[in-house]
């Protein structure tokens, strides 16, 4: 929807279609001319004047900002109230009480007490629980009763030991079963047999030398280092190569900037205070 406003007469669109103002500056030059025809005696609007208050301390009139306000706002009726509410329920001075199980006079610091020690306070827990017990009955057998009628439902089911054990069973007796676990058992062990006599011909001390001679020739060759150096040009000329090489030259110059930033800033703080006159 779209009308006009009703301060400045600007064409605008409603997103809410009771909006009468095409700005925030519009609505609240609204809400004054508003106020101004509801006026009352005293300055006070219509809203206000209904909701006047007296204060529980002074009992001056005062305009609460929520329901919630009892005083007037100064900090003598503040003060006198929270010392009356501390009083009444946080009071440091003893009370006199009697109590609920044993009838015994007891004195206490908290007036929510009603029990003068644990033994009585363990007694009157007891009875509570009885109590919610005595009323809740029907809510206690209708949940036995569901209990009950499960397990009469899965009386014979088997349990999950039992489950495993049966589905065991089957499995053993299954051929298509065995071939597939003693195929993955089979290269499980061709594998570990090999890794295993790889160990072993390496820990020889003749094998081991001779891959000692063929390192030192390889190393001595200079077509093995030409061929070295192709391959790792051709390396460098790769998109995917240029991009890490970036990124790593980009993370060296900034923590480069971070430690010459704190290096500089060490070295002011630790030259002494000149004032220049």
């Amino acid at each position: 929807m779209a009308s006009n406003c009703v301060i400045c007469g600007r064409f605008f669109r409603k997103k809410p279609s009771t909006k009468k103002t095409c700005s925030a500056i519009c609505g609240s030059q609204l809400s004054k001319k508003t106020c101004t025809k509801y006026k009352i005696k005293n300055g006070l609007t219509k809203h206000d004047a209904h909701n006047i208050k007296k204060c529980i301390i002074c009992n001056k009139k005062f305009i609460p900002r929520n329901s919630r306000n009892t005083t007037c706002g100064a900090i003598k009726c503040k003060v006198e109230h929270r010392r009356k509410y501390i009083e009444k329920y946080y009071d440091i001075s003893t009370i006199h009480k009697t109590c609920i199980v044993c009838n015994k006079k007891f004195v206490t610091k908290n007036y929510r007490k009603k029990c003068c020690g644990d033994e009585c306070s363990k007694k009157l827990r007891i009875t509570y629980k009885r109590e919610w017990r005595s009323n809740n009955i029907d809510g206690r057998n209708r949940e036995r009763a569901r209990q009950r009628e499960y397990a009469e439902k899965h009386k014979n089911d088997l349990s999950v030991i039992e489950r495993r054990k049966k589905q065991n069973e089957i499995r053993r007796n299954d051929p298509e079963y065995r071939k597939k676990r003693l195929g993955w058992w089979i290269k499980r062990q061709k594998c570990q047999d090999f890794i295993d006599r790889r160990k072993e011909r390496r820990l020889k001390p003749e094998n081991r030398n001779r891959e000692l001679e063929y390192l030192r020739n390889r190393n001595k060759d200079p077509l093995f280092k030409q061929r070295q150096l192709e391959y790792s040009r051709k390396r460098r000329m790769l998109p995917e190569v240029k991009n890490l090489k970036r990124i790593q030259d980009n993370k060296y110059r900034n923590k480069k900037r971070e430690t010459e930033s704190l290096a500089v800033t060490m070295v002011a703080l630790t030259q002494p205070i000149t004032n220049k006159e």
